[in-house]
């Protein structure tokens, strides 16, 4: 019995744990499988979200910028600057001297020939080796927006939003222009966020820093001839693709780390917005993800487990029945009138109907067997009395046999006698003859 019970125990157990191992290659390979999937879903994801944002935050500068350009309208639309009249322009500014907006840094008109006048302010200076007025002298487009510069006057870097002024026979005859310190692009890039380590730069035209979250690159370090060391590589790649006013993405490495690039041209400028996430901060959302899925597949695998080992054990109590009838039939008085009591409309009710089927049958057939037991008991007893009797008989019939056989002695004793007799009879009758004959004789001689 304790050796059944311990391979029923081994049966159990090497289910269980067949079934557990099971699980644990099946979890296992969800949990790898969905990692990596994870991993390279929300690596898309953060590059998509990535692109999104650049896109949308080199449109917001562009708009932020085309409100400076149109504020300008105001001025451009005056009738001293339709009368194309240089003198009187600069004069009605100095007489105006409180248009520019509080952002503003400043407000200038600059002439054909690069004289400027300042609104609210009486600095004035020509700006005809300056870079952005040589383009508008080139060019002359309708509004622009300059590279930032340090201005003299002010010692900050600023940059212009710029529109041209016409006269009334629509001939350029300069610009009016809005310096906008560049410390207010720097804050809204700063304030571009996506996680804790991602971060924006601004390049301009020819590569240089404008923005940055690093002060100390601003204006001093150019992306594509200062690339900040042999370590980042992909950097003057970078640098190339956004200064070529491209839209895209791309892995760059600075200081031994790994970064995600994604970068968009800024319209109406001849900036290139990017932004910069870590490798880390990417893996680091997806390994939290990874850990969730791990964490949930644990519970599901032992959920799962607790789930099997209940059904198991239903299973089994009605086979430990079994068992159990099994053993009390096989050992000791083989009572053929055990059943088992299992209510259930399943296989293993089934199981137990058949098997108390069985029992009923072999019952019937030992009762069977009993009752031929006992008629064969009567006929052998009969048979025994019939030989005891036959035995008598045959006893009587020797005794029978032996008197017969005396009396046949006693008889031939008899008639031994009686031959005796007669021959001696015979032999007196013989020597009476010879006396007889033997006197004739005599008698004749």
């Amino acid at each position: 019995m304790k050796s059944a019970a311990k391979k029923q125990g081994k049966l159990v157990h090497n289910f269980i744990l067949s079934i557990g191992l099971c699980i644990f290659v099946f979890i296992t390979f969800q949990i790898f499988y969905l990692s990596n999937e994870v991993k390279s879903k929300i690596s898309q994801l953060y590059q998509a979200s990535c692109s999104e944002i650049v896109v949308a935050r080199a449109a917001q500068i562009s708009e932020w910028n085309e409100i400076f350009i149109n504020d300008l309208r105001y001025l451009t639309e005056q009738k001293v600057v339709k009368n194309g009249n240089i003198d009187e322009i600069h004069t009605w500014i100095e007489e105006h001297g409180d248009f520019p907006n509080p952002e503003f840094g400043m407000t200038l008109f600059a002439d054909i020939n690069g004289n400027t006048t300042v609104f609210n302010s009486s600095a004035s200076a020509n700006i005809s080796d300056r870079n952005y007025f040589k383009n508008f002298i080139n060019k002359k487009p309708a509004e622009f927006t300059t590279a930032p510069v340090k201005e003299r006057a002010y010692e900050r870097y600023m940059y212009f939003c710029a529109k041209t002024a016409y006269n009334s026979q629509n001939i350029p005859i300069g610009f009016f222009a809005n310096g906008v310190y560049l410390d207010n692009l720097i804050e809204i890039c700063n304030n571009i966020k996506l996680g804790n380590n991602a971060h924006s730069v601004i390049l301009d035209g020819d590569g240089r820093v404008i923005s940055h979250y690093n002060k100390d690159y601003i204006m001093k370090v150019n992306y594509l001839t200062d690339p900040e060391g042999a370590d980042n590589k992909g950097l003057q790649n970078l640098a190339r693709k956004m200064v070529a006013g491209e839209t895209s993405s791309s892995w760059i490495r600075k200081d031994k780390v790994d970064y995600f690039a994604a970068f968009a041209p800024v319209p109406g400028t001849d900036w290139s917005i990017a932004l910069e996430i870590p490798k880390l901060q990417i893996n680091k959302i997806a390994n939290v993800l990874s850990l969730t899925i791990f964490v949930f597949g644990i519970i599901m695998a032992l959920a799962i487990t607790v789930v099997v080992v209940f059904l198991f054990s239903k299973i089994t109590k009605p086979l430990n029945k079994f068992e159990h009838a099994m053993l009390e039939i096989a050992s000791g008085e083989a009572d053929l009138t055990k059943r088992i009591n299992i209510d259930r409309n399943d296989e293993i009710g089934r199981l137990a109907a058949s098997f108390n089927m069985f029992m009923e049958r072999n019952q019937n057939i030992i009762l069977t067997i009993k009752q031929s037991e006992q008629r064969l008991s009567e006929i052998e007893s009969e048979t025994a009395q019939k030989l005891v009797d036959t035995k008598d008989a045959i006893k009587q019939l020797s005794y029978n046999i032996d008197n017969i056989e005396t009396q046949e002695k006693n008889q031939s004793g008899a008639v031994d006698e009686t031959a005796g007799a007669v021959e001696e009879i015979t032999q007196n009758i013989d020597r009476s003859e010879e006396r007889r004959v033997g006197k004739e004789c005599r008698s004749r001689w």
